[in-house]
């Protein structure tokens, strides 16, 4: 999804792109825009988790058995990596990235 907004500054035309969001980015900005509805996710007491935490800690526990060489079947390296836009050639080239938006997204929540 990109975009382009003109802006006029003193008569002068500066064309400005949008940042293209991730497929991550677009999920979670449709959760919280009420686009989608999420499923909802239950803990063992019965409180409600956000469906964004739960994924993300999915997918760093995952990521990190892949990092060490354990591969599984549920989800691929690739998978993951389109879904965050991150780049690397194998899944502990990816892990410090990956971790920086799973703390950025943890501490929010």
């Amino acid at each position: 999804m990109r975009s382009i907004f003109d802006l006029s500054i003193n008569q002068t035309k500066i064309k400005v792109m949008e940042k293209q969001l991730t497929p991550f980015e677009q999920a979670v900005a449709n959760i919280e825009n009420g686009t989608i509805k999420p499923p909802v996710i239950t803990g063992p007491n019965g409180q409600r988790i956000n469906p964004i935490i739960y994924q993300l800690a999915t997918h760093k526990f995952y990521l990190s058995l892949m990092a060490k060489g354990l591969n599984n079947r549920q989800i691929s390296f690739t998978d993951i990596k389109k879904f965050y836009g991150l780049k690397g050639r194998t899944p502990a080239d990816i892990l410090p990235s990956f971790l920086k938006i799973h703390d950025s997204y943890i501490n929010k929540g």
